[in-house]
């Protein structure tokens, strides 16, 4: 094994731990009770609001972004954190240039239709990997590689109950953030999402208590309303992964 494969390796065992780790903060809780970011009761039609929210996701779908983020995710003892730049194009894909520290140092990943790569800097190297198997997955890329990934998610989560909604400023934009908390089966959960006015998807935070329990967020830090054409092209050489579809 090359020794650019052998460092994709080592990366590929750390995005499963950070699967592991954002894992904890899905689905579970039973949610309820609305209150404002200041712990004031809010009164908020589900139905609605949902509506709101659900409209916002759909515009994401449509809606091209460079955005950056800082993110977070812990599991008992373990905390993993870095940033990444979201290089948003659908419904053609998107690369997401990462920084995971020392664990993982620097790359890319890009998804466009058919093609997954991950790419090194360090190696100046791609690796495809076969489309009925994708690239190794990100806890939050599920909002990225599935189309209907954030509308999924919010549905699970917040259909049928009240919402909190609040506003902020985050990369200097005012945007606006529904969230959920609940507790079912012994657990506690949250869950919020933040948007810009024209839907860009700037927040996300999900915390479960109990077995298996953590905290997951992901906060925009940078946003830029243009895309470049090429942006979904591998910039170095593309290679398989060994052993990838055998």
């Amino acid at each position: 094994m090359t020794r650019s494969a052998t460092n994709l390796t080592r990366l590929c065992g750390v995005l499963l731990a950070l699967v592991l780790l954002g894992a904890a903060c899905g689905g579970g809780a039973e949610v309820a009770g609305p209150t404002d970011e200041n712990g004031a009761e809010v009164e908020t039609d589900g139905e609605d609001t949902f509506a709101q929210l659900s409209s916002f996701s759909e515009d994401w779908q449509e809606t091209e972004a460079k955005i950056t983020y800082a993110f977070e995710s812990t599991s008992g003892d373990q905390t993993m954190e870095g940033t990444f730049t979201l290089y948003w194009k659908p419904p053609d894909g998107f690369r997401m240039d990462y920084d995971f520290g020392a664990d993982a140092g620097q790359g890319i990943m890009i998804s466009s239709g058919a093609q997954t790569y991950v790419c090194q800097a360090a190696q100046a190297s791609c690796f495809e990997f076969p489309s009925q198997q994708g690239a190794p997955a990100f806890p939050f890329s599920g909002f990225f590689t599935d189309p209907d990934g954030l509308q999924a998610e919010i549905s699970a989560r917040a259909a049928g109950v009240d919402l909190d909604v609040s506003t902020r400023q985050l990369a200097g934009v005012t945007v606006r953030c529904y969230s959920v908390r609940g507790s079912g089966e012994g657990d506690f959960g949250e869950a919020e999402w933040c948007f810009t006015e024209d839907g860009l998807f700037v927040r996300f935070a999900g915390s479960t208590t109990g077995e298996g329990g953590g905290t997951f967020a992901m906060t925009a830090t940078e946003i830029e309303a243009s895309v470049a054409d090429d942006v979904l092209d591998p910039p170095y050489e593309v290679q398989q992964f060994p052993g990838a579809g055998n």
